[in-house]
């Protein structure tokens, strides 16, 4: 799930880049992918600890994340693409 989520966020930055989105939405959009990389690595080492209980908040962080990223910075992405 890491290495997809990378090289989607990578194949994502690199239309970010190449669309007329300000600069300010794409430091915005690439720092959201980072924390997301960072908050997805961080919950699976406490699931490979043991930790079954973050297992469940991870799920529910991920969903969220995803649907509002989706609903908000990626849907104003394509309007500038």
């Amino acid at each position: 799930l890491i290495e997809e989520s990378r090289e989607h966020f990578q194949l994502e930055q690199i239309l970010l880049n190449q669309s007329d989105c300000s600069e300010e939405h794409i430091a915005e959009h690439v720092s959201q992918h980072q924390k997301f990389l960072v908050t997805l690595e961080s919950g699976l080492r406490e699931i490979n600890k043991g930790n079954k209980l973050i297992c469940y908040n991870l799920a529910d962080y991920l969903r969220k994340w995803i649907i509002d990223h989706i609903m908000n910075a990626d849907r104003i992405a394509v309007r500038h693409m």
